[in-house]
Parts: structure tokens; sequence; C-alpha cells
């Protein structure tokens, strides 16, 4: 037969193989690491997304992203998914919904951990033993974060109405607060690993 026949066969075959060897093969812990970022990616698309959007065929379209996530976490489909969640979220307010502090910061934990599950997915093995050792640092890490991202979001998004006409002033003192905080938090994190 031809050559190029008898290659994509043996190709198709190939990850047939792997497949099957993964479905019979797969331990719990790197099975819900994948879920969490399904489900995150859900989570996130619909905060994302206008609603009315979702209740339309359109809906096809976070799910294809999100389970892209959890199957293929090392190919360009976290970064789409995170991409398409943005996009209708920005593509949301600019049709006039609001702009509401708890929709930002949900918005922005929920893409976190799609990028954070994704990265972690992407070097555990499908059969790794997991234990709960593994995942605590990886779950605080993501509390912290998203802990970080909701105080900055409030301030960034809650406070200047709160305050008034001294926006600028409180916006400045606020952004250098936050900026103090990062650097320490990162010269933390960096002092630990040595």
């Amino acid at each position: 037969m031809n050559p190029v026949v008898d290659a994509f066969r043996a190709g198709i075959g190939v990850r047939v193989d792997r497949a099957n060897a993964v479905v019979h093969q797969a331990t719990p812990g790197p099975v819900l690491v994948r879920a969490a970022a399904i489900a995150a990616g859900l989570a996130g698309f619909a905060v994302t997304w206008p609603l009315r959007d979702l209740g339309t065929n359109a809906v096809i379209i976070p799910i294809l992203f999100s389970i892209g996530v959890g199957l293929a976490p090392r190919s360009f489909m976290p970064t789409a998914t995170i991409v398409a969640m943005i996009s209708g979220y920005l593509y949301n307010i600019s049709t006039g919904a609001p702009l509401t502090a708890w929709r930002a910061i949900i918005a922005a934990g929920l893409i976190y951990v799609v990028h954070t599950c994704a990265a972690f997915a992407a070097v555990l093995p499908f059969n790794a033993v997991a234990t709960r050792g593994l995942f605590g640092p990886f779950v605080l890490r993501i509390a912290v974060a998203i802990g970080i991202t909701a105080v900055l979001g409030l301030g960034i998004l809650a406070v200047p109405n709160a305050i008034g006409t001294h926006r600028l002033v409180s916006a400045a003192v606020g952004g250098m607060v936050a900026m103090v905080g990062v650097a320490a938090y990162v010269a933390y994190v960096g002092s630990r690993r040595r």
C-alpha cells in the first residue's frame, strides 16, 4: 500500500493504544486535578459570558474549551480558554452588563484556577500516586492567590466608589500598598525555595 496511508494508520494505532492505557491506568489524583480544571472552566464561562448566549447553542463552545483544558493541558487549550473567558467578559460588559466587583473577582479567581490546574495536570502523569501532601501546598497556593485577588479587586473596584472625590489619591496609595504587598509575597516565596 501507500507508505503515507500506512504511517497514518500506525499513528492512529499508537494514539488509540495510548488512550486505552490512560483509561486503564488513571489514578484518582490526576483525574481530580483535570476534573477541577474542567469545572473551573465551566464555572468561569458561566460567570464571564452573557447569560443570553449560554442559553443557546453557543453553550457548546465553553463546554468544548473546558473539556479541552482537562484532556489536553499541555496544548493551547488553557490559553484559548482563558482568552475566551476574558473576551466574553469584555463583550458582556460592553453590551451593558453591570461592572460589579463580585463578578470580576470570581472571574479572576476561576481563571487562576483553570491556569493552575492545567499547569499541574500537565506535569502530573495519569498514573501518578498522589497523596494529601502533594495537594496541600497546591490548594493552599490557590487559596492565597484568590484571597490576594479578592482583596486587590475590592480595593480597585469597590473602594473608589465609597471614597468619593479623593479617588486619585486613594488609588495611588492603594496601588503602592498593593505593589509592596505583592513584592513582599514574591520575596517570601523566593526565600523559601533556597
